[in-house]
């Protein structure tokens, strides 16, 4: 019996310097911790080893939880159009998939993986995360959502007001569009909602052209506004402003084709068509399998 005596407390005075060492991590009751493995003989070192492991465990996971939603929009770092990030978009997949077949451990990791890249994007899946027979699962998504919806109206009501004071600066434009972009994009609100942020959001894309602040993935969101408005004329009439700001590019052929093909004007469509195939332009990948597919359509 000694022998386990002295065996059990060499391992606890270890355990005691460690537990020091590290106590800023394993948190502040360092003292406590340390007292109760040295005066609970045998049964000490075990139970509080459990008790940090297990409080180790919470406090990732909280940390996880927090650091996801804090990056949900920061609207100071906010920008209109952001590249593709092609991890993020082939991870969707998996995502949904785990969320029909895997494990429920697998569900919980891989949905505080993904939501830590950028739960704003993946609003489809969390929707079906959020009916998870999982209670966890479902929990983690419902705090998602709750989380950017919170976050997302603040961005709104942050640049509304600077932009109501009138600062109508370029970046006061793009931050604002942005943050309406991704509300909207959220799928949070009814019919009548989405239409006054769409008008918003298509007015701040007109300022930023009309200040000739605007690349091309502007132009198109604008041109895509006014169409999902139903407002034709002021569609087809960037259309034309888009191609005279970029007479070099593709882009403004394509936005031409894809509002055309809306709108159904045909003789427009295949003009468009021909004088891209006709043009200097450096056509990409996409481009060539357009001109081919019409091309082959309207013979």
């Amino acid at each position: 019996m000694l022998s386990v005596l002295l065996v059990y407390y060499i391992l606890a005075v270890l355990y005691s310097v460690v537990r020091y060492r590290f106590r800023q991590q394993l948190g502040e009751d360092t003292a406590g911790s340390i007292t109760f493995v040295l005066l609970l003989p045998l049964f000490g070192l075990p139970l509080s080893l459990l008790r940090d492991g297990l409080r180790s465990g919470y406090l990732r996971l909280s940390r996880s939880t927090g650091h996801l939603l804090d990056e949900v929009q920061d609207t100071h770092h906010v920008r209109v159009f952001r590249s593709l990030d092609v991890r993020k978009e082939s991870n969707l997949v998996p995502l949904e998939e785990a969320l029909l077949v895997n494990d429920l451990s697998s569900r919980r990791r891989l949905m505080l993986d993904f939501l830590k890249d950028d739960p704003g994007a993946m609003m489809p899946l969390l929707e079906q995360a959020v009916s998870n027979e999982d209670t966890e699962t479902s929990h983690y998504a419902v705090t998602a959502v709750v989380e950017i919806k919170r976050k997302l109206t603040l961005g709104i009501q942050h640049w509304s007001v600077r932009y109501g004071s009138g600062e109508h600066t370029p970046e006061v434009l793009t931050e604002y569009a942005e943050v309406i972009r991704q509300y909207i994009h959220s799928g949070f609100m009814d019919s009548p909602t989405r239409r006054s942020h769409l008008s918003t959001y298509a007015s701040l894309l007109g300022e930023l052209i009309e200040m000739d602040h605007a690349d091309e993935e502007v132009f198109q969101a604008k041109i895509d506004s006014e169409l999902q408005l139903q407002r034709h004329d002021e569609a087809l009439r960037y259309q034309v402003l888009f191609h005279t700001r970029f007479p070099h590019s593709e882009l403004p052929y394509l936005a031409a084709l894809k509002l055309y093909y809306e709108l159904q004007m045909k003789d427009a469509f295949f003009d468009t068509l021909q004088s891209l195939k006709q043009s200097p332009v450096k056509v990409s990948h996409t481009g060539l399998n357009v001109i081919r597919y019409w091309s082959e359509k309207g013979a």
